[in-house]
């Protein structure tokens, strides 16, 4: 369901929403923090613990905040965080390059393209690490789905001409197609 996300299309995830609804409420359990299985860890969450600390210490720490989260978010389930810490709770090594502010203070200004209505990671997340950044410019493409490059000459020309050319576009907002 989630490929539906990178490209609007209304009627599928019309159906897959409507599927959703249909089935039985779930009560959810509180967690159990999962053991190592020993088997080989896949590369996007090898890179996802490489790059993120989650530190929960034991049982019963992961079961308040699952309790936190149930009470402040209740119609959040289980979201895709549960996922990671569960994988990256007690990771071996500690991130190399953990998530900090970027000291940016000499070479090409940066181009960040996000769309405004994005599934996978929100405008507002886009617009804050522009903030965050020095020399940086936040094209925003002011419609649907997650990955902005392709969607219509306005992105793709701003992209290409940074890529090729290190050419900010004139304009930060690209109309939906």
């Amino acid at each position: 369901m989630t490929q539906r996300l990178y490209r609007p299309e209304w009627p599928a995830l019309a159906k897959d929403l409507h599927t959703l609804a249909a089935r039985p409420p779930v009560d959810p359990q509180l967690p159990i923090r999962p053991q190592s299985t020993g088997t080989p860890t896949p590369a996007p969450q090898l890179i996802f613990c490489s790059d993120w600390r989650f530190d929960i210490p034991d049982q019963t720490t992961w079961q308040r905040l699952w309790r936190q989260q149930r009470t402040n978010a209740p119609t959040l389930g289980l979201h895709f965080a549960w996922g990671a810490a569960s994988m990256c709770s007690g990771w071996p090594t500690p991130p190399p390059n953990p998530p900090h502010h970027p000291q940016i203070t000499d070479g090409p200004r940066l181009l960040i393209l996000n769309s405004r209505h994005d599934p996978s990671t929100p405008h507002e997340w886009a617009v804050q690490v522009a903030a965050q950044t020095p020399r940086t410019t936040l094209l925003t493409y002011d419609g649907w789905g997650h990955g902005v490059y392709d969607r219509t000459p306005c992105t793709t020309n701003a992209a290409d001409r940074y890529l090729l050319d290190l050419e900010l576009p004139t304009t930060t907002n690209c109309p939906a197609a």
